[in-house]
């Protein structure tokens, strides 16, 4: 009885009720989320990326200069903008000057909606045919740059493993533009990217990994370059060591 009555509940659902199981609240959006689709190329939005005192830990802040202020139409209308750009998250905040919970709002007034499907970010927009919701453009959110990701090297005693990864996986991307240059010593090989479209295996042998210096390279995720020393347990967070490191 309880299934055939789960059944019918699920039958009876509309599609607003669906986006509003999908959509992401101002909540569970963190400096990650708030990242996908961004460049690194803004010096303004680049700043707002941020180590926090008190914990060290990464963090967003901006300039609230619209904070409470009634949205004028020029606003409105370049945060629309943004959104067909596929903007990110953090550029609309910086942009606009507001806090999350405001701009989440006006978005979905405006049919817009942020969603996460099977740790896909994506954002939506909706039009009302025949009282219910239809989705008209759907832009898939990804990671832009290496900053976004994180390396990780596990030594055992019988090999050593080094993995570059992503929080978030590429979507809506064929599989062999995500193909990445390693580089290490003298020499360098063509990486493509694992099945789960967020990790690379750049190394699974030995220890000649450790003491040495190596680099992975794309056109579009741009490159980064690695030192290591003695052998070891290594984990390095891309995003947090380029920001200590001003890197930008």
């Amino acid at each position: 009885m309880f299934t055939f009555l789960r059944i019918l509940s699920k039958a009876l659902e509309t599609e607003k009720d669906r986006i509003n199981e999908r959509k992401l609240t101002g909540d569970e959006i963190g400096v990650y989320e708030s990242i996908l689709n961004y460049d690194f190329t803004d010096t303004d939005v680049n700043s707002s990326i941020v180590i926090d005192t008190e914990d060290a830990d990464l963090d967003i802040k901006w300039d609230l200069t619209r904070h409470g202020k009634i949205w004028t139409d020029e606003e409105i209308q370049n945060l629309l903008d943004m959104c067909f750009q596929g903007k990110s998250i953090l550029e609309m905040l910086v942009k606009s000057g507001r806090k999350i919970g405001p701009l989440i709002r006006k978005l979905n007034e405006y049919g817009w909606y942020f969603e996460k499907v099977d740790n896909n970010i994506r954002l939506v927009e909706y039009e009302i045919v025949e009282n219910d919701f239809e989705a008209q453009n759907t832009i898939n959110y990804r990671p832009k740059h290496f900053y976004f990701g994180y390396l990780q090297i596990t030594k055992s005693w019988l090999s050593t493993e080094a993995m570059f990864a992503f929080k978030y996986p590429f979507t809506d991307i064929d599989k062999k533009d995500l193909d990445i240059e390693f580089f290490h010593n003298d020499n360098s090989k063509t990486i493509e990217i694992n099945k789960d479209f967020s990790s690379y295996t750049l190394h699974n042998g030995g220890n000649e990994i450790f003491n040495s210096t190596f680099k992975i390279k794309h056109p579009k995720l741009g490159e980064v370059t690695f030192n290591t020393s003695k052998p070891d347990d290594y984990f390095v967070n891309m995003l947090y060591y380029s920001k200590k490191n001003k890197v930008f």
